[in-house]
């Protein structure tokens, strides 16, 4: 299917689309032996892809630990080091 040409698409939509997918959109399916039931589900998977491509986003809000948090895992890190610092031999 060539997007560039396919009709009934408004223009916004079809720039969108050709960005996402690329001019062409190709679909092989020959899951059934029926050339009817294999059609259905090629097209099924058109609709599938077009629709996924018109899905916008959502922006993702940037966040940061809470004070607490950091400071669990700093203290953590300390125990862990101070352990691993008393199984040290003193080769004195």
């Amino acid at each position: 299917m060539d997007l560039r040409t396919a009709r009934g698409i408004e223009a916004e939509i079809r720039d969108r689309l050709v960005a996402r997918l690329g001019p062409v959109i190709r679909v092989v399916v020959d899951k059934h032996r029926s050339q009817a039931r294999n059609r259905e589900r090629a097209l099924d998977e058109v609709e599938k892809r077009l629709y996924e491509a018109l899905v916008e986003a959502v922006p993702r809000k940037p966040t940061r630990p809470r004070r607490g948090a950091v400071e669990r895992r700093l203290e953590a890190k300390r125990r862990r080091g101070a352990r691993k610092a008393e199984r040290r031999r003193d080769w004195d």
